[in-house]
């Protein structure tokens, strides 16, 4: 079934510095955040262009404790038809947080993006994927229309778990006043394979990460993401970074403008607020008691 009537597939992009990943995260503590060059707008701009040579509209998941510099970043993204929603403010896991401490990022954030640009945000994404059943009341309580942080692969122990609500890998309604729209895996066998962006998109092979997304683009749904520093081939390397660390952070960034390209050619993405007006999804089965 296509979901996504006419656009079987989502382009989306985590928008954070270089140095705020977990794994960068271990070399640069946030005390030192402040400290270090900013580069935002060098992958930024990259993909910038790439939209924009496709005619492709996007969905920009961003912090709201961006330096102000990059606040006119986020303006011009807007004022081009892309879509400002929000990944959080401070970018700490919400699987540590305290309630208070997760409504205050979903409404601080919503709000200071909303300042920036002048439009209403609908959209929300956990930094690191970390998803809980608590935070899904909360999108609920402070007025997201939609949530895009369920990432369906068990193995991963940094990502968030549902236990009260429903968990699928396409999209649907996880709330009757909340959708979900999940990042897509690609089954095999009994696995779920992440088929979604990120370090997958730059660690399997060229040929065999384009052949999953036009298995799943064909199936009728797929959501794509990735991070502006993933194709900045200049930014900073840390001293005394671990080698798996530096393989899993830079390994093969060099080729991620020219598979973003072809995937854009091939393959006609959107962003999820295109959609959100004229496409009915199915709701889940609720157990949230």
């Amino acid at each position: 079934m296509n979901v996504n009537q006419g656009f079987p597939a989502f382009f989306t992009i985590d928008v954070e510095e270089w140095y705020q990943p977990a794994v960068m995260e271990r070399y640069y503590p946030r005390d030192r955040w402040s400290e270090q060059p900013l580069r935002l707008q060098e992958g930024l701009l990259i993909l910038s262009d790439l939209l924009d040579e496709h005619g492709v509209k996007a969905t920009f998941f961003c912090l709201s404790n961006l330096p102000k510099s990059h606040h006119s970043l986020l303006r011009s993204l807007s004022d081009m038809g892309h879509e400002i929603a929000s990944h959080g403010h401070s970018h700490r896991s919400f699987t540590g947080l305290t309630t208070n401490e997760i409504r205050e990022e979903l409404m601080l954030s919503r709000n200071i993006l909303q300042e920036i640009t002048g439009k209403q945000v609908q959209g929300f994404r956990a930094p690191n994927f970390s998803i809980t059943d608590e935070t899904v009341d909360l999108l609920v309580e402070t007025g997201y229309r939609y949530d895009s942080s369920l990432f369906k692969v068990r193995l991963h122990r940094g990502y968030g778990r549902l236990e009260r609500y429903p968990v699928q890998s396409t999209p649907y309604m996880i709330h009757p006043e909340l959708m979900e729209f999940p990042l897509s895996v690609l089954p095999w066998g009994p696995w779920q394979i992440p088929w979604a962006g990120g370090a997958y998109f730059r660690h399997f092979p060229r040929s065999l990460f384009l052949a999953g997304v036009k298995e799943l683009v064909r199936s009728g749904y797929y959501h794509f993401y990735i991070h502006p520093w993933e194709l900045d081939t200049t930014q900073p390397h840390p001293n005394g970074m671990r080698w798996i660390d530096r393989l899993r952070h830079f390994r093969n960034i060099s080729r991620s403008s020219s598979m973003i390209g072809t995937m854009l050619t091939n393959h006609p993405f959107g962003s999820i607020a295109q959609h959100l007006e004229t496409v009915t999804y199915p709701v889940g089965q609720f157990s949230v008691a």
